[in-house]
């Protein structure tokens, strides 16, 4: 996304690389963060702050459908992507706590 800062593009890049199947794959988050660390290290403030970011993603992309799209010209497709990142933000809503606390048991190389 490049705006804001840089945990906003890896919340971002988490919601768009680590949901198959729109279910959060632990093994992807954990190798997704293991090759972000090769190349900037997430600080520990960040890596307490990352499951909001991750819903802050979630919710930038779901803007971006409205905006881009959905609100002036609606299609199935990017409705039920905009379906899809709105359960992505109830689920990580619940789990905030377990969320934070996979990100905080792994240790990620750098």
């Amino acid at each position: 996304a490049c705006t804001d800062q840089l945990l906003f593009d890896v919340g971002t890049a988490v919601n768009g690389f680590c949901y198959p199947d729109n279910q959060l794959e632990p093994e992807l988050l954990r190798t997704f963060l293991e090759a972000y660390q090769h190349e900037r290290t997430l600080t520990p403030k960040e890596k307490t702050l990352l499951p909001w970011f991750i819903r802050w993603g979630a919710h930038a992309q779901i803007y971006w459908h409205l905006k881009y799209g959905l609100l002036h010209r609606p299609n199935k497709r990017q409705q039920q992507r905009v379906g899809e990142l709105i359960s992505r933000v109830k689920w990580a809503r619940n789990n905030m706590n377990a969320l934070a606390e996979f990100i905080n048991k792994n240790e990620f190389t750098d």
